[in-house]
């Protein structure tokens, strides 16, 4: 059994596996934060609800919102 107060850290959550990984996470109960980089237009919260939303009327999925952390692993420092 997985504690519920954790969370799981995923990184690249808006790329081709990341998005994959996040969904089906969300759908088994998991409580996620992501971390993901802004782009040039969009912050990276506005990143995570666009997938988000884009899942809702697609397909019909809906998972729980994860915790949006903006960075980028490539930064010295991170």
């Amino acid at each position: 059994m997985v504690p519920t107060d954790r969370y799981l850290l995923l990184t690249g959550a808006t790329g081709l596996l990341g998005r994959s990984l996040l969904r089906d996470l969300s759908a088994a109960g998991r409580r996620l934060a992501v971390l993901v980089r802004a782009d040039r237009t969009n912050s990276a919260e506005s990143r995570v609800d666009d997938l988000l939303a884009d899942w809702q009327e697609v397909a019909g999925v809906m998972v729980a919102a994860p915790v949006v952390l903006e960075g980028d692993i490539t930064q010295p420092g991170l």
